[in-house]
């Protein structure tokens, strides 16, 4: 299966599960940045509260899904560096399963 199709498969899945997605409009990278941590103040010295959704391993050092206390997911996985994409200090990109996330789909943890 091709990348797109995948995320086109994922997607769809999370619409049946009842995920709403909103309409993002494309921010410059440092005003993306700045509306990122105004709307999460937490990211400035608190800790974020994380609970293990699903993993694919039972040790914690593989692809894992987290909810947080801010009402937003976090992911553990392989960071990518090779992405080509401009993005900003601050953030970083990570690959894991697309089987983890139907994992939390299947079992309504998300």
């Amino acid at each position: 299966m091709r990348p797109v199709e995948a995320v086109k498969r994922v997607r769809l899945s999370l619409l049946r599960a009842g995920f709403q997605f909103r309409k993002l409009e494309p921010l410059a990278p440092l005003e993306c940045a700045r509306k990122h941590r105004a709307q999460h103040p937490t990211t400035r010295g608190q800790a974020v509260k994380l609970t293990r959704l699903v993993s694919t391993c039972d040790e914690g050092e593989c692809p894992t899904l987290f909810s947080t206390d801010r009402g937003t997911l976090v992911v553990q996985g392989d960071r990518v560096s090779d992405h080509g994409k401009q993005i900003p200090a601050h953030e970083t990109m990570v690959e894991i399963p697309i089987e983890l996330i139907r994992k939390a789909i299947r079992d309504n943890l998300i």
